[in-house]
Formats: C-alpha cells, structure tokens, sequence
C-alpha cells in the first residue's frame, strides 16, 4: 500500500509573506485513517495539496522540506506515477470535472491508464451504484447540483484505486443519505487504502478515525488517538453549542412581500424539475428550503429571481421595490471586480447611485470585511467568499434575497459570522431572506419556515 511521511516542511504561497504550511512532520502510515481538524485557513487544503503533488507542480509557491510517498521523494515521481498512488478530492468540484457527461467524466481516467473496456465497464457500473450516480450517468456533469458534482468527482478519483485518498471536505455538499453513503464506503475501505480526510463536520468520522491531526495557522498543535484530545479541544469544530446562538428577531410584520403561484419548470419541455409550487413569505422573515441533492432547489431559486423563466405559474412580490437577487452556491461566480469594495460599491451604485460609498462601506463594516476591501475576492478563503458574495447582493438593496447553501464548507465561527451578516440585513434594512441548506438542525432553530422540496414538490416541514 502507501505511507506518507512530512519532514520540515514550510509552504508559502506566491505573493504571501505568511507561511501558510509552517515547520511540519508528519508520518501517516500504510492503511491508516488520519482525520485532519482545523479552522478555516488554518491549512488543512494547503496538507493535501503538497502531499498529492499539486504543490509545487501546478500551484506556484515556495516549498521547503521533504516530503515522501511510499518510502520515495514525491520529486521523483512522474505525473502518471503519482497520480495511480495519490489522488485528491477537492473542495470545489467545478474545479476537478472536465468532461461533458457522468459516464465520461468517470471513464476517461481509466481508458487514459490503458484499462481494458472489460475492466472500465466493471468499475464504472460498480461506482456509479456505490454513489448513487447510475440515475445521472448521461447527463451534463455543469447541470448537476453541487452534491452530485461532488460525487462525481469522487468517483472519478476512486476509479483510478489510488493508494492514498485525500478528501477535502467530503460532506460539505452533501444531504443526509449521500453523508451516509460516504461514510460507509470510508468505514468498508478502511484498512485497505490510507485514507487524509480534511472535514469541518467531524463528529461520525472522529468515531472512525485512526488518527486525528489538528492544524492551527499552518501550524501542527495536535496528532494523536482521536480519544486522547480533550473535550475542550475539540469544541471549535462541533456545532452543538449552535443550539444556544441567539440571532436579533426580525421586525415582526406580517405582510407578505413574495407569492409564488402555481410554479413550475422544465429544462426539455418533458421533464419538471418542479410543479405546483405554491408559497409565499412575509416582510423581514428568514425561511428555510431543504431537500435532497438534484431535487432542483438550486433551480427554483434560479426561476424565483428571474435568472431562469418560470414554465408556467407566477412570481409575485408585493410593494414598490421589486428586486429579488440570487446568491449561487458558488460564491466566484458573483464576482466581476479587481478588488472587495469595488464588487460592492458596483452593486451600491446601481441600488442607491447618490449614496453609493456610503452603502458599500456600511454593509462592509457590518459584514466583518472592511479590512479586506482592497483584496481580490477570488483570493479570499470560502468563508470569507462566501459573505462577500452575499455583501455584493445585499448592496443591491434587494426585497428578497435568496442564498444557496451559504453554510457548506464553513467551519463554526464562519457560520456564525454569516448569520450574524443575515441578521443584520433582517434588522437594519428589513430583507426577506429565503435559504437553501443541507444544515437542518440550523434550519428548525432560526427559520420562521421551513420548506422541503423533494419529488418536484415542495411541502411546509416547520
């Protein structure tokens, strides 16, 4: 199988003065199962990068120390080599697909190593089961919801049988049965592969781990049995002290400001993502929509605010401002601009031209990015993407604002900063907020509504 051995070694990416890996040794042996726990930017992806090679082949930086793979320089492995012996899961999906379809997407990897068609069918057949992708295999990979992606992505990476597997953030996009189907393939390959997973949702992988590894400003703090770290310890990445947050309540106004009559939508003119969807939201409330990956509420988000055209039914919203904007789950695909405040003072300037610097300064101070407002924000970590993204929508002044999957990915104290931001925007400028999430626990604690949309129909849950 595989070891992987760290010895001294720092890494600082191109135009940083900081370090973002600083000064660690680390040895992960053959088979074992080592969980890595750390804040955002604390340098968990930077780990897996240099251990799958990425650094310093295709990200630019300076690495120093040594790093060994099966017992060889990591430098001394070719491209092919080292790709059939470690392989990574990324935390964006859209950055790992490249092909048109599932099918392909899954396949080329194996026909590119020389596998014959009789093995490649084999392993296709058994891993689009095992992801529950054998529904999707013929369609788009760029249509599929952010889950799905995800998946595909790992299975891509798995039809290679690497012998190391690193995973960023595995769960991050996933709804419940895909967490659990994820969980158990790691339970049943334990043992037979050595497995890094990088993860901000750690409480049933703590039970499965072998190790765990805590990293803190690039820095490694901890690296022991997962039952020799103190309660303590471990209390920044749990989310059960989530329960006692306390969010300013809304201005209490029962007037509706959104109907939604009768909607539905197709992409082929056959096939409905969604019909019959009828609901509406009141001034200043903060619902929630869950459901399954692939259900479609990315869609109907889409068709909500106008990027897509309703197939048939009505959008509806109530009073002088009619503006609802839409927050993807990719925050990158939100920004045009060289630099924070330029993104927010566009969006100023077109809600509110007079008082344009005012607003962008407002909203950035109250969005904890203020500091940050000469940065490109393609540059920022996912958290602080994340709320930028939102700022930037905000900054429009919309009535209604929809935002998808704003918590995936995030470690505690970043959720609790973007409620923080959505709590302003209820308060200070009476925003109607309606929220795509896997986070059901947060949905029930804080949404006036919740809403599931499964089988193209949507139902009232709380």
């Amino acid at each position: 199988m595989c070891s992987v051995v760290l010895r001294n070694v720092y890494f600082t990416y191109m135009n940083h003065n900081k370090p973002a890996i600083h000064n660690v040794s680390l040895t992960i042996n053959e088979n074992e199962f080592v969980l890595v726990l750390g804040k955002s930017g604390s340098g968990k992806s930077t780990l897996g990068y240099i251990i799958c090679g990425l650094i310093p082949r295709l990200i630019p930086g300076h690495l120093k120390g040594e790093v060994l793979i099966d017992g060889r320089s990591i430098n001394s492995y070719s491209k092919e080599e080292l790709i059939m012996k470690v392989n990574m899961l990324l935390q964006d999906p859209d950055a790992q697909l490249t092909y048109l379809t599932v099918e392909d997407e899954i396949k080329f990897p194996m026909e590119n190593i020389g596998l014959s068609k009789e093995v490649i069918k084999s392993r296709l057949n058994s891993i689009l089961n095992l992801f529950d992708l054998t529904n999707v295999r013929e369609k788009y990979v760029f249509n599929l919801s952010y889950g799905q992606k995800q998946r595909v992505s790992l299975a891509s990476i798995l039809a290679l049988d690497p012998k190391v597997i690193i995973l960023d953030e595995p769960l991050s996009h996933q709804d419940l049965p895909s967490r659990k189907r994820i969980v158990k393939f790691l339970k049943e390959i334990k043992g037979n592969r050595t497995i890094i997973v990088m993860e901000h949702r750690p409480h049933e992988l703590l039970k499965l781990c072998d190790r765990l590894v805590i990293l803190e400003d690039g820095k490694l703090i901890f690296d022991g049995k997962p039952n020799t770290i103190k309660d303590a310890q471990l209390r920044d990445f749990l989310l059960s002290d989530l329960k006692s947050l306390k969010l300013r309540d809304s201005k209490k106004a029962q007037r509706p400001v959104l109907m939604v009559r009768d909607l539905a939508f197709t992409y082929n003119g056959k096939n409905y993502v969604f019909s019959n969807v009828n609901f509406s939201l009141n001034e200043g409330e903060m619902s929630f929509i869950t459901g399954p990956n692939g259900a479609g509420k990315s869609t109907l988000a889409m068709v909500i605010s106008g990027l897509l055209s309703p197939s048939k039914g009505d959008v509806v919203v109530v009073g002088g401002n009619k503006r609802i904007c839409y927050v993807p789950q990719n925050p990158d695909l939100v920004f045009l601009h060289d630099t924070l405040y330029q993104e927010v003072l566009a969006s100023a300037t077109k809600a509110h031209p007079s008082k344009a610097n005012s607003l962008a300064r407002e909203i950035l101070k109250a969005f904890n990015l203020w500091d940050l407002r000469g940065r490109d924000p393609h540059l920022l970590s996912r958290g602080e993407r994340v709320r930028a993204a939102i700022a930037t929508m905000a900054a429009l002044k919309p009535r209604v604002l929809i935002i998808d999957e704003p918590f995936s990915g995030q470690d505690k104290l970043n959720m609790k900063a973007i409620l923080n931001c959505l709590s302003y925007l209820r308060t200070r400028h009476n925003v109607t907020l309606l929220i795509i999430t896997h986070e059901i626990g947060i949905a029930k604690l804080l949404g006036d509504r919740l809403y599931e949309l499964s089988n193209g129909r949507l139902k009232v849950v709380a």
